[in-house]
């Protein structure tokens, strides 16, 4: 065996032993969803509040299409003042 093999092998030996990741849950994925959709909702809102509630301006800084916006203004029920 030559010697980069052999670092190879004694690097491997090593190394700790890798743990199995735990699969989610239906509730942990649940708890994804509301934080994800809180987390986009808060944005959205100070984007809106930002822009003058202007939507067009909101959907350009959020890097998002304005018919999306208006999507999920209504889906989250975001109100405009």
């Amino acid at each position: 065996m030559h010697r980069g093999a052999e670092q190879d092998l004694n690097l491997s030996q090593r190394r700790p032993p890798t743990q199995a990741a735990e699969t989610p849950t239906g509730e942990d994925q649940a708890l994804f969803r509301r934080s994800t959709a809180q987390a986009e909702a808060d944005l959205m809102r100070k984007a809106l509040a930002h822009n003058g509630n202007n939507r067009t301006l909101a959907a350009r800084e959020l890097g998002i299409h304005r018919a999306t916006l208006y999507r999920k203004i209504k889906q989250y029920g975001i109100e405009q003042d």
